[in-house]
């Protein structure tokens, strides 16, 4: 029903029939945004990247998409430590390396605030070089 309002529209049409790669839409309410963007991944043929104005937003936009059954995932802000700890947690680094990945093998929408949007990220090319798959019995060495 929801859905079929967006559908109706003739602007929301042209999102599909031009060959536009950065599509930005604004005044949609928070409770608009879950639907919005359901329709509009179902659509798509490619990833979604939708900037929030917040990480907590955008923790709370990606479990609303989850409800649709849609991959999302959020891109965190870097943690800058400044003192000289020895233990710190690698939550925050292991969750951009997923998302990167993600990014790179996944249709999935990805939800990512001004901020990590800002900070250095290590290029495309560099990244895809970094993964390996393993199987089952193969032998593989340090320097590879």
């Amino acid at each position: 029903m929801f859905l079929s309002l967006f559908e109706e529209n003739r602007e929301y049409a042209k999102l599909f029939s031009s060959d536009k790669k950065r599509i930005n839409i604004t005044g949609l309410t928070d409770s608009a945004k879950p639907h919005f963007l359901y329709g509009l991944f179902n659509k798509a043929d490619k990833s979604i990247v939708v900037v929030v104005k917040s990480e907590v937003y955008g923790k709370k936009l990606c479990d609303q998409l989850s409800f649709f059954e849609i991959e999302a995932f959020l891109f965190k802000e870097r943690d800058f430590n400044f003192y000289n700890i020895d233990a710190g947690s690698n939550e925050i680094f292991l969750s951009r390396i997923n998302t990167l990945k993600a990014a790179l093998t996944k249709k999935a929408v990805f939800v990512v605030t001004l901020d990590a949007l800002s900070q250095p990220v290590i290029q495309k090319e560099k990244l895809e070089k970094t993964f390996i798959e393993l199987k089952v019995g193969e032998c593989i060495s340090e320097t590879q």
